[in-house]
């Protein structure tokens, strides 16, 4: 508060009680208050007349320090507002993207059942069609397409468990977290010829079903960045057990990449990325990306284990390798 000759009188002035009507009212040219909500400042406000008048008085300080008051609580509730609709079409895109997911995921489904399992089946109808003429006018050639009728059968109840297990392996459910990640780890050495070296610190412990699946989740979508984007040689997949928390390190020596550009919205590449990192938020954790092009990349994240549901199962030695 400074009067008409620039003079702080701050001291002077009281907004509560309300000042006596006729009590002497100092002219005031100038006033600059906090705009505060919740012992947090949202901004400033500041109120000045012409040098020469008319000016305010101090009497009306506590209609102005009110006035500032419910300005203050219109920016909180207007920022408030807006928190809540971009968190709305954050939902909403979200949700949209989930639905495209699962129908691109019902898609691939449905491919691989017509273009392997499908198209060995029919081939398996066709030739058991056949079997009977030919087993009563060639039995030497019954046999050899018996063989080949079971080799085709063997084919796509193969195709059909990789499809299934992709989907849900069952080591999860049955043997826990670490089972599932060495098994998967082994199936994508399998299939895309990528070494990945897995490796358990700590005491291994059950987690709850649905920090396990987060975590599973959270490598399988790693691993499959890496086979499609890294071009890496190798990968190293790192579980740490700690009492409080369960951490998880996933690294590459591929190409690398901007992570800044990446994350940029439009990018395209970065949906795997968003989806890890959704899922470690919904855990409740946190996670870091070291990545430069040429350097490979590092994935880290962290979970509280406060789900834990029983006790230690094995000890295995740091860096026992698998």
């Amino acid at each position: 508060w400074q009067d008409r000759y620039g003079r702080d009188v701050s001291s002077q002035i009281t907004a509560t009680p309300l000042p006596d009507k006729q009590s002497k009212s100092i002219p005031i040219q100038r006033v600059r208050l906090p705009l505060e909500t919740r012992q947090q400042m949202v901004g400033a406000v500041m109120l000045e007349t012409a040098p020469e008048g008319p000016y305010l008085l101090s009497l009306e300080a506590p209609t102005i320090v009110a006035l500032a008051r419910q300005l203050a609580i219109a920016i909180e509730n207007a920022w408030l507002v807006l928190q809540l609709k971009e968190r709305d079409a954050r939902r909403s895109e979200l949700l949209q993207r989930a639905t495209n997911a699962q129908e691109a995921e019902r898609k691939r489904i449905a491919r691989e059942l017509h273009d392997e399992t499908g198209q060995a089946l029919t081939a398996l109808a066709l030739g058991l069609s056949g079997m009977r003429r030919l087993m009563e006018k060639a039995p030497e050639k019954a046999v050899e397409q018996f063989s080949q009728l079971q080799s085709i059968s063997t084919t796509a109840l193969d195709e059909l468990r990789h499809l299934i297990a992709d989907l849900r392996p069952s080591h999860l459910d049955v043997l826990g977290l670490v089972a599932a990640l060495r098994w998967y780890s082994e199936q994508v050495t399998q299939r895309y010829a990528l070494p990945i070296e897995f490796q358990i610190t700590g005491e291994i412990m059950r987690l709850s079903p649905e920090l396990e699946t987060t975590l599973f989740r959270i490598a399988q979508e790693g691993l499959s960045n890496i086979v499609k984007h890294a071009g890496a040689k190798h990968a190293w997949l790192l579980l740490t057990f700690a009492p409080e928390s369960v951490q998880m390190n996933l690294r590459d020596d591929g190409e690398g990449f901007d992570l800044a550009r990446v994350l940029q919205p439009g990018a395209g590449r970065a949906w795997g990325l968003i989806g890890i990192q959704e899922r470690v938020a919904l855990a409740g954790g946190d996670m870091t990306i070291e990545t430069n092009p040429g350097e490979g990349a590092v994935l880290t994240v962290r979970v509280p284990s406060m789900s834990i549901i029983d006790h230690t199962l094995e000890r295995q030695e740091s860096h026992a390798t698998y």
